[in-house]
């Protein structure tokens, strides 16, 4: 604040702008919020990625969780409805097992059942290069069936997204799921 005293008489006069300490302790401030801000915003921006990728394995993981209630369920092995995300797609019959997973590049994974493709899943961001089935490189369409637990031997897909770099996704032999950069 600024006393100036004109024609004899005092008139306060408020300094206009504002110090240098002001704009530092502002500009710290905001240095801080960014600072807390920026991982929890780059998790957001990468997380459409991760959805498809969870949106796969849950396709799977309800695929393991149909061939165990099916092997598990009381009742006469006869027909049965197939269930998949609470639609009806058809009978089981004994003859019909197992159930497999075909792997279909460029972006599509099929759940079959005999020779009947009865669900799909299909990468809207990634492209499918290569299929390793436990280590071992694949032929071009390679299909998977399950175990009587109802899961699926291990294997990796080589996934290219559409921007960035590729990475590998693997189910390992316990039925966990890990990216991994492709070196």
């Amino acid at each position: 604040m600024r006393l100036r005293i004109v024609d004899c008489g005092l008139r306060i006069e408020y300094a206009r702008g504002f110090t240098l300490i002001e704009l530092l302790i502002v500009l710290a401030i905001i240095g801080v919020v960014l600072a807390l801000a920026s991982p929890r915003l780059s998790a957001f921006v990468e997380r459409p990625d991760d959805r498809e990728l969870r949106k796969f394995d849950q396709f799977l993981l309800e695929s393991s969780k149909v061939t165990l209630s099916e092997r598990k369920s009381d009742g006469p092995p006869g027909d049965r409805p197939f269930r998949f995300r609470g639609a009806t797609l058809g009978m089981i019959r004994p003859e019909d097992k197992p159930l497999r997973v075909k792997i279909v590049p460029p972006n599509a994974v099929k759940l079959l059942i005999a020779d009947t493709a009865v669900a799909s899943f299909e990468f809207a961001r990634y492209r499918i290069e290569d299929v390793e089935e436990e280590g071992r490189a694949t032929d071009r369409e390679p299909e998977l069936a399950f175990t009587p637990m109802g899961s699926l031997p291990p294997f990796s897909l080589k996934l290219y997204p559409q921007q960035g770099e590729p990475v590998w996704w693997r189910l390992n032999r316990l039925g966990d799921v890990r990216l991994e950069p492709v070196r």
